[in-house]
């Protein structure tokens, strides 16, 4: 229900949103009116059956959200498209892309996981088969790859205000999660395709 005016700026190939700062409110309150609908509950019940949690809806969510708070952000622009790294090219010729291309066939694209490190392949854009492997990083690495690019990750009060857009529910939505669906769909029909 929630709307905003969103400034966009771009660089390159990706697209920046403004988020303009200032004194922010974060966080959730577990102790509110909440209570979870059939759906979410029947959820609940085969997930913490699953993972072997003991602790009710309730107060897993107390347990995993951070207190409502009010911070001070800076201005800052955070990319509105996730990308990748930790992927490198590798020729076609390599030996696990000819397997990959021999067990999919050469229009197929496919991710195979063998050892260490994934290998996929895929069509680029132009139709040409583009082959990439992936390379162990850790996040010191992943951070001054960005670093060198003149880029950051986002602080977490940063991350928590722009995913949630200055909500304060449970999730950037509302309260309550469709459980047919992903949460952000239009509608159940949107969700089928």
């Amino acid at each position: 229900q929630r709307q905003h005016q969103v400034a966009l700026y771009q660089q390159d190939k990706a697209t920046f949103a403004l988020i303009p700062g200032g004194v922010v409110s974060l966080g959730y309150d577990p102790d509110g009116s909440w209570e979870p609908n059939p759906d979410e509950r029947e959820s609940w019940q085969g997930t913490s059956e699953e993972y072997g949690i003991t602790k009710t809806i309730r107060d897993y969510i107390a347990e995993v959200t951070l207190r409502i708070r009010r911070t001070e952000l800076s201005p800052f622009l955070i990319e509105t498209v996730a990308g990748e790294f930790g992927w490198q090219p590798i020729g076609v010729d390599d030996p696990k892309v000819q397997g990959i291309l021999r067990d999919y066939g050469p229009h197929g694209q496919a991710e195979v996981l063998r050892g260490d490190s994934s290998t996929r392949v895929r069509r680029g854009l132009d139709g040409e088969i583009v082959a990439e492997r992936s390379v162990s990083c850790t996040h010191a690495d992943l951070a001054a790859q960005l670093s060198a690019t003149g880029f950051r990750f986002p602080t977490s009060d940063e991350w928590e205000y722009a995913c949630g857009g200055g909500a304060l529910s449970l999730f950037r939505w509302g309260d309550h999660v469709p459980c047919d669906r992903y949460p952000t769909d239009l509608s159940p029909a949107e969700a089928a395709f």
